[in-house]
């Protein structure tokens, strides 16, 4: 009988070590997977890799431009995001013009740059955009091939405005300047090249907020700051009723 009771003390003591070691192992593997993940991501693959790619088609596709804030930034490939359009909405002082942002659109599409962005600067991107809405699109990449001979696709992070009440404005010519230095920077189609430099811009003259060598001159001329918060403040700024992108003006 005696032995019989030392087996069951036994079993049980057994059975405790068992639960609080793999309780403790539970919580080693969650905390592992908790470390992994980046701030404000919302892509399962940054749980795995330590870096997202993120799809630039405005002021980012300068290197100059984007490694202001996200000097982690790589840049990995060209890339096309077909059935959205280039766009330009409301005003923003940083520029002293509309900022871009993307429309869906059936048929039209934008080129840009993929760039390769530690997750350790998630937080520090999502603030620089902070009047936009993050998600995740499907970017080709036409020079790439997948070993069944299809075009390789990227998911990347961008960004687009989606206040309802936006409004199609002009870019300054600083940032117009920008957008288009950074897609010679990087090659993108002729073509598309074309169409940036077509697009009409706001004629400002002054400073704006970024200091960059691709704007230096551009920022020596012209209007104080006085007279730039005159000219194009909000109220100004907000009056017209234009519905069209400006890529909806030029010839496809």
């Amino acid at each position: 009988m005696a032995h019989l009771w030392l087996l069951a003390i036994c079993m049980i003591f057994g059975l405790s070590l068992f639960t609080r070691f793999t309780v403790i192992a539970r919580v080693t593997t969650t905390t592992k997977r908790l470390t992994k993940m980046p701030p404000t991501t919302s892509n399962v693959q940054d749980l795995v890799d330590d870096f997202f790619y993120y799809f630039a088609y405005g002021s980012n596709l300068l290197k100059e431009r984007i490694q202001v804030q996200i000097d982690g930034a790589r840049y990995e490939v060209n890339g096309h995001l077909p059935d959205y359009e280039l766009s330009f909405v409301d005003f923003g002082m940083r520029w002293r013009g509309a900022p871009a942002t993307i429309e869906p659109i059936k048929g039209s599409e934008v080129w840009g740059c993929i760039w390769r962005v530690p997750n350790s600067f998630a937080l520090e991107l999502d603030k620089q955009e902070i009047n936009y809405e993050r998600l995740n699109v499907t970017v080709e990449v036409p020079t790439q091939k997948n070993s069944d001979g299809t075009i390789r696709k990227i998911v990347c992070r961008t960004y687009r405005i989606t206040d309802p009440n936006r409004k199609p404005q002009q870019p300054s010519p600083h940032y117009k300047h920008v957008i288009v230095s950074g897609a010679i920077e990087h090659g993108l189609p002729e073509y598309y090249i074309e169409k940036l430099k077509k697009i009409q811009d706001n004629g400002f003259k002054g400073r704006v907020e970024l200091d960059l060598e691709a704007i230096r001159e551009l920022n020596a001329l012209g209007l104080t700051d006085r007279e730039v918060a005159r000219k194009y403040s909000m109220s100004e700024t907000s009056s017209s009723d234009t519905t069209t992108t400006p890529f909806q003006n030029l010839a496809k």
